[in-house]
């Protein structure tokens, strides 16, 4: 994947290519108003403390857990890894929750959080499919599956 500089705000990505984006403040107000639940806590409140949930709603979501080639240092850039999809083509799996991608892939796959807006850009910049919280083959069982021991 090419080094490029990504967009400084959400709001420069979804005006490049949204549009009915919100041409004002208010109207963005309004229309983040209309999409929260009634009722809804505080932002600024504490968090309750509660088990962690396999899965979130996409809305829910800032970052996600991405299968890695292989595990990044604090300051490197994490080369995710692309997995074949059903047409061919080179496909992105990404999960809601460490929990999940650690279940699905097993405990030894590297991954990296990545922020939603940097995946955005990634898979709009490079036209790559991606696939939420599949189930895949580990490259075992893909060895295995190609020799016909699975």
């Amino acid at each position: 994947m090419a080094d490029s500089v990504p967009p400084r705000s959400l709001d420069s990505l979804l005006n490049q290519s949204t549009p009915y984006a919100p041409q004002s403040q208010e109207e963005q107000a309004r229309r983040l108003a209309a999409a929260s639940p009634a009722g809804a806590a505080d932002p600024g409140a504490a968090p309750e403390r509660s088990a962690p949930r396999p899965e979130r709603h996409l809305s829910e979501l800032s970052t996600a857990f991405v299968p890695t080639v292989r595990e990044a240092g604090p300051n490197d850039r994490p080369e995710y890894q692309l997995r074949e999809m059903v047409d061919g083509t080179a496909g992105l799996a990404v999960y809601t929750s460490l929990e999940l991608l650690k279940e699905r892939l097993g405990a030894d796959q590297p991954w990296a959080e990545a922020p939603l807006i940097e995946l955005l850009y990634i898979v709009g910049r490079d036209k790559i499919g991606v696939v939420l919280n599949p189930h895949l083959m580990t490259d075992e069982a893909t060895d295995e599956a190609a020799e016909g021991t699975v």
